[in-house]
């Protein structure tokens, strides 16, 4: 009778480790996969712009004067929030924006400016997009690319963005735009991501940008 509950005994000893090992090779297998894709995701989803949200302000991107025009101290490029002063107004205007920081580049009378910022564009990248508005006139905004190995620039986008102002003191009930452009042509290379805006109006002559990604 010994034998028979040692034969038992070893047989249920020998069942559950069967059990214990399968359970702890399925539990490696499926972690293994999961651990890739996370690492994967994190990859893939890395923006190659530096402060495309200018939360650091304007670092990485580098402020140029084109044209001075007919108001001296123009162009002013800045990085604002609508708690600054004399930003209030967006705070009706435009209420998706909370208190986060963006870019303006103030332009009237014929101002010229830009930024720019020097990145790799992914070898399999997605396309370039950003957040965009205006203040009050007409303002031209122009998105351009320069080949760092050849200095050539090449516009990729012209537009005038949606004005939120009607006038000084209300609403014109539009909002922001999200700005899509393929870069697919530049993949693999060192570019100049250039942003100008220029205006020949003379109120409220500002263009404004967030959410850079790439």
């Amino acid at each position: 009778m010994s034998d028979e509950r040692g034969t038992s005994f070893g047989g249920a000893l020998a069942r559950s480790w069967r059990r214990w090992t399968v359970a702890a090779v399925a539990l490696v297998v499926v972690s293994v996969p999961t651990g890739t894709a996370v690492a994967a995701s994190a990859a893939s989803s890395k923006n190659a712009i530096t402060n495309g949200n200018f939360s650091a302000g304007l670092r990485g991107w580098s402020p140029e004067v084109v044209a001075t025009g007919e108001f001296s101290g123009y162009p002013k490029i800045a990085v604002a929030t609508p708690n600054s002063p004399g930003w209030s107004w967006m705070h009706q205007c435009d209420r998706s924006q909370g208190t986060k920081p963006f870019l303006s580049i103030d332009v009237p009378g014929g101002a010229a400016g830009y930024v720019q910022q020097q990145l790799s564009v992914p070898s399999k990248p997605g396309r370039l997009t950003f957040r965009t508005w205006g203040n009050l006139d007409p303002v031209q905004v122009t998105i351009s690319i320069v080949t760092v190995r050849d200095g050539v620039v090449r516009k990729v986008l012209s537009y005038s963005p949606p004005t939120l102002q009607s006038t000084p003191a209300s609403c014109s009930g539009r909002g922001p735009v999200t700005k899509t452009v393929s870069v697919s042509a530049f993949a693999g290379q060192k570019i100049d991501l250039r942003v100008q805006a220029t205006s020949s109006e003379e109120n409220g002559t500002i263009a404004d940008f967030d959410n850079f990604t790439l």
